[in-house]
């Protein structure tokens, strides 16, 4: 039955029951969805070529990326229809875990690499550590680094300072016109503070650092799965 499953239907048939669950979670569906869906396409990153996409490590991610690069449906979900496609508050409470910019042509982007915070990271504190098993690491079909990552891009037509906020956890944003110049571009401000809620009525106190990016010629939010998302394997051909 899991050699019919359509790409965007397997979060439904993982939820069935216990033995889909499992059945999601092996290297042989993985591998077996690839085949089925595999198309030679220009942009297709050389790491998610069949010839490399051998490894069970993080199979299960590598399999969705090259997805979004080769299947219809979900080529067509991530093409942009707006020039700001989702508002940047989406990541409010979210932690910045890296910022760097590049300089593109005239344009300067900067990326800020937001994960969403581990509410249940307490529950496990009592529990007994063990080290890790090699082999079952090398098998983890699940694996994937970026699960929880988003990343702020915003091109910006001139160079911003940007104080350091690795740590801090989104607070705010405000994204209103620019004046410069003449109100054809955008200004963003974020907050960034500690993260921490002293009340319920309490936010955490005041904001820590302020980033103004100003003027914003165009915001994305990019989900790890993206083409678009840099990571270890495709920064080079992005920045390039």
């Amino acid at each position: 039955m899991s050699d019919y499953i359509r790409p965007e239907d397997v979060g439904i048939f993982a939820g069935i029951c216990k033995t889909s669950f499992e059945v999601v979670c092996t290297a042989r569906f993985w591998f077996g969805l690839y085949r089925r869906y595999y198309k030679s396409v220009a942009n297709m990153p050389e790491h998610l070529q069949p010839e490399c996409l051998i490894r069970k490590y993080g199979l299960r991610a590598n399999v969705i990326r090259a997805l979004f690069h080769m299947y219809k449906p979900f080529i067509e979900r991530i093409k942009p229809v707006t020039t700001f496609e989702e508002h940047p508050d989406s990541l409010i409470k979210h932690n910045c875990h890296l910022l760097w910019y590049i300089k593109k042509n005239r344009n300067f982007i900067f990326y800020f690499k937001m994960k969403q915070k581990n509410l249940n990271l307490l529950s496990h504190s009592n529990d007994k550590f063990e080290g890790p098993d090699l082999l079952s690491i090398l098998d983890d079909v699940s694996a994937n680094p970026e699960e929880h990552c988003r990343i702020l891009e915003v091109t910006c037509a001139h160079f911003n300072h940007v104080p350091p906020v690795i740590g801090l956890t989104l607070t705010s944003v405000s994204l209103t016109l620019s004046s410069i110049p003449n109100f054809r571009y955008h200004r963003l401000q974020l907050g960034f503070g500690s993260g921490i809620i002293l009340s319920s009525t309490c936010k955490g106190g005041a904001d820590i650092a302020t980033v103004i990016l100003d003027p914003v010629i165009n915001i994305r939010v990019l989900d790890w799965w993206h083409p678009l998302y840099p990571y270890y394997h495709n920064m080079k051909e992005l920045i390039g």
